[in-house]
């Protein structure tokens, strides 16, 4: 009878430890091939039958029923739309496509995997994420770039006003109501950026994207954006990164690599923007803003740069903070940087510590990184620098510099540990998975199992007895 009690035992814990691994939840990946002559899925024709969690369309469905609503739906040649959470990785090109995701009923995770992806779409989003909540956690929205991969992600702008629709309450789209700079009341679903979402996104992954924006903005979400890691070159003709919910918005980044490029086309924009708060927690960023009034970081709510490399250019100052102990070298130029002039951060040694060759007029930067220990920095600007520019035009090499024969710039703050007087509490964004129901089966065949391992224990004691 002891020996069938410690079986009993030993089983009733096998099967409490084990079963949450047993009952975990398997993800199948969805792989979907691209070019203009055709499109699988899983090595199948993508089908057309709009029940499908995935299919294909030539017409972007803004949900409304009249034929007014309709009229509005613009046509590109090739939409993937996504109707269901699941992991889905693209690889191939399209000349005018679009990857869309309908986040309005899907309760779970949805991950976009790009390996060696080339979309352009000209007349709308290349990646387009929508919903009538823009507060909506029930679907979240990841963009993970392959290890290894190269991606390119080229989109228009999609701007549509609906204040006479009568139907606009079937509107699958976020809709905007708010009064213009003119004080001219609207009502209207707009999308400014290569890569749109109504709600919060998130990006991960090592790969690289590239993302040009044909008209506007190159990534926005109407609430919040946060970057973990990878590589994202971002040439804007506005805002580079825009999160855009007054006072709610958050934009994170906590490695990787960023690189903000206005362009020289472009009439205004600024490198990041949120209209709410801004968090640089780690990786490197550079911040390249319009040379008119606009700024490399702008936030409404406050900008913490907490670690990492930060490089920021701009024409309008803007005072950064931090929660810990990270050193931020801003300046106000005295005199304006010219195109051609190099700009030189030196310690109280006059030793060079950063160095940048500006390619538009610059009126401010912002600096920061663990390089800097010391307390006094001084800018100086000017030609008379020696070295190698590598890439995003800054310094890789410095062999010499004559600050005799170059600008020193007044105007400059260094703030050093600086916290906010007021802090900003707030829920983290990011959740994580949610495997609420497994967990509750697994929890209860552990409480099954212990007892049974009571059960067992109390048998063997009366047994002795």
């Amino acid at each position: 009878m002891k020996k069938i009690f410690c079986f009993i035992l030993i089983l009733s814990l096998f099967i409490g430890l084990f079963t949450p691994f047993v009952f975990a939840e398997e993800t199948t990946k969805t792989v979907i091939k691209l070019s203009d002559n055709e499109i699988t899925v899983n090595g199948e024709e993508i089908s057309n039958d709009e029940s499908e969690s995935i299919y294909k369309t030539d017409k972007m469905n803004n949900g409304g029923t009249s034929d007014e609503s309709k009229s509005e739906n613009i046509e590109i040649s090739h939409i993937i739309n996504i109707n269901a959470s699941g992991v889905y990785e693209f690889n191939g090109n399209l000349s005018d496509g679009q990857i869309s995701v309908n986040a309005n009923n899907i309760k779970g995770d949805v991950e976009l995997i790009l390996n060696n992806v080339d979309i352009t779409c000209k007349e709308a989003p290349a990646i387009f994420i929508y919903s009538q909540d823009i507060e909506n956690e029930d679907c979240k929205v990841t963009i993970t770039l392959a290890d290894g991969s190269q991606n390119t992600i080229s989109g228009g702008k999609l701007k549509t006003s609906v204040e006479d629709f009568e139907d606009q309450a079937s509107l699958l789209y976020y809709i905007e109501k708010d009064y213009d700079d003119d004080g001219l009341y609207y009502e209207r679903y707009k999308y400014d950026a290569a890569i749109s979402s109504d709600i919060s996104l998130n990006f991960g992954g090592t790969g690289i994207l590239k993302v040009n924006a044909l008209e506007k903005e190159g990534i926005e979400s109407k609430m919040n954006v946060t970057i973990d890691e990878g590589t994202y070159i971002i040439n804007s003709l506005d805002d580079g990164i825009n999160a855009s919910s007054e006072g709610k918005s958050i934009i994170t980044i906590n490695g990787g690599l960023v690189v903000v490029d206005l362009q020289a086309e472009a009439e205004e924009g600024d490198g990041i923007d949120s209209n709410g708060f801004l968090y640089i927690n780690g990786g490197t960023v550079y911040a390249f803003s319009h040379p008119g009034s606009d700024n490399g970081l702008d936030s409404d709510g406050g900008t913490y740069i907490n670690g990492g490399v930060v490089f920021s250019t701009g024409s309008m100052y803007e005072e950064f903070t931090t929660e810990n102990n990270s050193t931020i070298v801003q300046m106000q130029f005295s005199s304006n940087v010219s195109e051609g002039d190099s700009i030189v951060i030196v310690d109280e040694n006059n030793e060079p510590v950063f160095a940048y060759k500006a390619d538009r007029n610059i009126s401010t930067i912002a600096y920061s990184s663990e390089n800097l220990k010391g307390t006094e920095y001084s800018v100086y600007t000017g030609t008379s620098i020696e070295g190698t520019v590598g890439e995003y035009n800054i310094y890789s090499d410095i062999q010499s510099v004559d600050l005799d024969n170059m600008t020193k710039q007044e105007n400059m703050g260094v703030s050093m540990g600086k916290r906010m007087d007021m802090r900003v509490e707030m829920e983290e964004v990011d959740q994580k998975e949610d495997n609420s129901k497994y967990a509750f089966i697994g929890g209860g065949l552990i409480g099954v199992g212990i007892l049974i391992a009571v059960i067992a224990v109390i048998g063997l004691n009366r047994k002795k007895k």
